[in-house]
């Protein structure tokens, strides 16, 4: 995969999506985003997903996209979706590449 940095939509905890930016690292996912009322920053390493997968239900689905969903040790599931045709299926490739070696 040649890029490395995707414009994204992501949340968790129930928390309103974020808009802003994901960037896949060598050993984890940073994202970087913001909404009307917050900013947040958040890495996860690859060792700590347990698994992920594809939605496209629309009630899985983040502001009426398809997205990835993250389970992440205990922690709630991170849902992430993109604008940017494409990048889901790159984003799976990588998490492929990176979680299951």
């Amino acid at each position: 995969m040649s890029r490395t940095e995707y414009t994204a939509f992501w949340c968790e905890n129930g928390s309103a999506p974020l808009a802003g930016l994901l960037e896949v690292e060598p050993a984890s996912l940073r994202f970087e985003g913001r909404s009307a009322d917050r900013q947040a920053r958040r890495r996860v390493r690859f060792d700590e997903i347990r698994s992920f997968r594809l939605v496209r239900s629309p009630r899985e689905r983040l502001l009426g996209r398809p997205a990835i969903v993250l389970e992440v040790g205990r922690a709630v599931p991170i849902r992430l979706s993109s604008p940017e045709p494409g990048a889901l299926h790159e984003l799976l490739d990588a998490l492929t590449l990176a979680v299951n070696p």
